[in-house]
């Protein structure tokens, strides 16, 4: 069992992974925390426990001049989006 350190790292790196994926494909991203992570709302909206722990949200963005090198990807079978 991994340590709460090691938890957090691990989180840490694989996010990491997640935005240099994002920027290979063309699209900026951003891993931010904030009030959002620390709600009650927030853990009932991503169906989580009380004792899950969010550590950040990634914010995935794309230029408003588009460039013919970023690829169409559906998103929609992959993302849930979550209104309040």
């Amino acid at each position: 069992m991994l340590t709460e350190i090691e938890q957090v790292m691990a989180v840490s790196a694989a996010t990491q992974q997640v935005l240099l994926g994002l920027s290979a494909l063309g699209y900026g991203a951003i891993w931010r925390s904030g009030p959002a992570c620390f709600t009650q709302k927030t853990k009932e909206l991503l169906s989580l426990e009380e004792t899950d722990q969010i550590v950040g949200l990634i914010y995935v963005g794309t230029p408003k001049e588009k460039s013919s090198s970023i690829p169409e990807i559906d998103l929609g079978n992959h993302l849930e989006w979550v209104r309040d």
